[in-house]
């Protein structure tokens, strides 16, 4: 098997120049203002239907499914459902899904770096979704490689939140 190619700072510019969703400003790697509002668009869409769906709801929880190692996007949603209606499709049920499933000898390492990317993802939706007035209370289901995605984004947030005096 030849050895990758390394990615050198030419290719990324010239990705960049492409129309890529990103830019480098000042040395550092940063979404185009186009990027950021699109991103913003979307969080603000998502946060108002799970506010849609804790409206009509009269038990104010969402529960933010995160599944593990060797599961695709269709595996999470499958497991998601069967987990809802366990729960007598009380609240707003997420499945979060990552970039997982890869399989064969070395899947999880694939996995396992996909999970590592995706704890800062996690992360700013579980900050989104605690900001909502309607939530009372945010339950984190995890399986496997998700539970150690979850812990993480958690232990990042209790640090953020000490760092910030609010203990």
């Amino acid at each position: 098997m030849p050895s990758p190619t390394p990615l050198r700072a030419s290719d990324l510019k010239a990705r960049l120049d492409a129309g890529e969703s990103l830019q480098v400003v000042d040395g550092k790697l940063k979404r185009t203002p186009e990027a950021a509002e699109e991103l913003e668009k979307t969080k603000a869409a998502f946060l108002a239907l799970v506010k849609s769906r804790l409206d009509q709801s009269k038990q104010k929880d969402v529960y933010l499914y995160v599944h593990g190692f060797n599961n695709s996007f269709y595996d999470s949603i499958a497991r998601s459902a069967i987990l809802w209606h366990s729960i007598s499709r009380q609240g707003v049920f997420i499945a979060y899904t990552w970039p997982a499933g890869f399989g064969g000898a070395f899947g999880y390492f694939y996995d396992r770096e996909s999970g590592e990317f995706t704890i800062f993802h996690l992360r700013e939706m579980i900050k989104a979704l605690v900001e909502l007035p309607e939530l009372e209370r945010l339950h984190i289901i995890a399986h496997s490689r998700g539970t150690d995605v979850a812990t993480t984004a958690l232990r990042e947030l209790n640090i953020a939140m000490r760092a910030a005096g609010k203990d």
